[in-house]
């Protein structure tokens, strides 16, 4: 099975940590973590991650969204917003073109394997017991 390549935009430490070692028990490659947007769209220019997974409030001057826009110009992947209370009413009227899918912070981790099941159609995750609430 191909391991899908993601890469992670969240503020903070504890858990993007979280979301990197658990998608990585599924099978996933996280290739990299920035907490600000700049440090992702940097990135993109360089390398071409599968799928998305980015924090609707991130350090810098680019929120999630922006960020978001910015990398679809130029790679069509999918992504899955993690989003606090504040702007989750928002959510459904974002148009950022492309695949998408949000959750709303705190999740679990099951919530987003069915989250990367949904965007990513070819994810197929290797079970393990390691279930946790971000």
């Amino acid at each position: 099975m191909k391991r899908p390549r993601i890469l992670l935009g969240e503020t903070e430490a504890i858990i993007s940590m979280d979301i990197k070692k658990t998608v990585e028990k599924w099978g996933c490659c996280v290739e990299a973590a920035f907490r600000k947007g700049e440090g992702l769209l940097n990135y993109c220019q360089t390398n071409n991650p599968e799928i998305l997974i980015i924090e609707t409030l991130l350090d810098g001057k680019l929120d999630g969204f922006s960020t978001a826009k910015e990398i679809l110009k130029n790679i069509n992947i999918p992504v899955i917003f993690l989003t606090c209370n504040i702007f989750s009413e928002y959510l459904p009227q974002i148009d950022i073109g492309g695949k998408y899918e949000y959750l709303q912070k705190p999740f679990t981790m099951e919530q987003l394997k069915q989250s990367l099941q949904k965007v990513y159609p070819g994810f197929i995750p290797i079970e393990s017991e390691f279930e946790q609430d971000v």
